[in-house]
């Protein structure tokens, strides 16, 4: 729960940063949080994955493990595995298979056709802000635990100020990129 948490507010950061900051023109651009990001993807899909292995608790409070009903239940469920599949494509790949497809050299006329696929794909990275919203369901997640730790209105503020912190650091992201392009 806490290394979730602790990639979620790593993509809180980065992901403006990657959207409004760097420049995509070059597909030969290696950017310098690709390793990790690659990381970050694959964590995101193998927490999808084990998703159908956890079992969970039905509307009427009964815990569930049977594998059938668990997958049944994550697959009708919008909020659980389609919310998590839609943010969880994983960009990082494309964008490590371009790099290593222009350090190669290969750049032949398919190449180039993938290259600008690719290249196309990129405008999509918007979908990965989406994922800032799962942050907000992992403060409810530990909402209980910090309220006996550190008390409701400490718990609040932070929360709060946290919150107003990631709004302003995407806005700040997003006003670079408009006062650069015009």
């Amino acid at each position: 729960l806490l290394l979730s948490g602790a990639v979620l507010l790593y993509t809180a950061v980065i992901v403006p940063v990657q959207i409004f900051l760097w420049d995509y023109s070059d597909p030969c651009n290696q950017f310098p949080t690709l390793p990790f990001d690659v990381a970050v993807d694959s964590f995101f899909l193998l927490e999808v994955i084990l998703s159908f292995c956890v079992g969970l608790y039905a509307p009427d409070g009964v815990y569930v493990d049977d594998p059938a009903r668990v997958a049944a239940a994550n697959l009708s469920s919008p909020t659980a595995f389609w919310y998590d599949i839609v943010t969880s494509i994983p960009f990082s790949y494309l964008d490590l298979h371009l790099y290593r497809q222009c350090i190669s050299g290969a750049e032949t006329s398919s190449n180039s056709q993938e290259s600008k696929l690719i290249r196309l794909v990129k405008v999509f990275r918007i979908l990965r802000v989406i994922k800032l919203l799962k942050f907000i369901k992992f403060t409810r997640s530990i909402e209980d635990y910090a309220v006996i730790v550190c008390g409701s209105t400490v718990f609040k503020v932070v929360r709060l100020l946290s919150g107003v912190l990631l709004t302003l650091h995407f806005l700040a992201c997003l006003f670079w990129r408009v006062r650069t392009a015009s």
